[in-house]
């Protein structure tokens, strides 16, 4: 898929992600590292690692919600789906 193609290039061929990489493996500078302390540092919370520049465009489509809120709307999805198929099964 060419939409993948930068982050396949950079994770390199090996399936666990052992290949060595830097940063300016990444066109768009988004392959970073982070130490185990920085994340600790944000109580594992990995969307505070977001480096997305100051100076890109707002309403880029990335928002991070809290595990709660997103666990609540699967549950509501879920709830749905279980319905429709019920009522596949009556039917």
């Amino acid at each position: 898929m060419p939409h993948f193609s930068d982050f396949e290039q950079c994770y390199g061929s090996y399936p666990n992600g052992l290949t060595r990489r830097s940063e300016s493996d990444s066109s768009s500078g988004r392959w970073r590292p982070f130490s185990l302390e920085t994340i600790q540092a944000l109580n594992y919370k990995v969307d505070g690692l977001r480096w997305i520049q100051e100076d890109e465009p707002a309403g880029d489509g990335l928002e991070f919600h809290e595990p709660e809120e997103i666990a609540t709307e699967a549950l509501v999805e879920l709830r749905l789906a279980g319905d429709e198929l019920a009522a596949v099964v009556v039917a």
